[in-house]
């Protein structure tokens, strides 16, 4: 869920590049806003794959004790 408010709010600073073709600076400055914004969502991606890994895990043993 939180992965995908993230990108709702990184979108527009992608589209964003349009508006400033030409301006070398101004694209560098939307290339590391949308980078930060790219670490964010690669760290919940990572998170949401340790949970569905524990998840997994936890049904593994469910089903093996039960």
């Amino acid at each position: 869920m939180l992965h995908s408010l993230v990108t709702a709010r990184v979108a527009p600073t992608n589209f964003s590049q349009r508006r400033v073709q030409g301006d070398p600076a101004a694209l560098a400055r939307v290339f590391d806003r949308f980078a930060r914004w790219q670490a964010v969502r690669a760290g919940l991606q990572a998170v949401n794959f340790g949970v569905l890994l524990w998840a997994l895990v936890a049904v593994a043993d469910l089903t093996r004790a039960g």
